[in-house]
């Protein structure tokens, strides 16, 4: 997911929301939990990588996953924070 996903003028990033609705039909307040579901992964991924610093899937992905997720995560606590 983009940060762009997070900064658009719907109540919550449309592509995810695609994917549930082909899935099940979502109650708007559960859509609107999407992207925090969806920060909370990323927050736990990073943990996740920085524990296996050493490993070179760590190495290889660590870089751009973090400032994707600073990103991220600015654009997220503008949007909702």
């Amino acid at each position: 997911i983009s940060p762009s996903s997070f900064n658009s003028g719907a109540e919550t990033s449309e592509q995810p929301n695609k994917f549930y609705r082909s899935v099940v039909e979502l109650p708007r307040a559960l859509e609107a939990e999407i992207p925090t579901v969806i920060m909370l992964r990323r927050v736990a991924e990073l943990a996740w990588l920085n524990t296996r610093r050493h490993a070179e899937f760590s190495r290889n992905t660590e870089p751009g996953f973090t400032s994707a997720s600073c990103q991220l995560a600015e654009v997220y606590l503008k949007r909702f924070g």
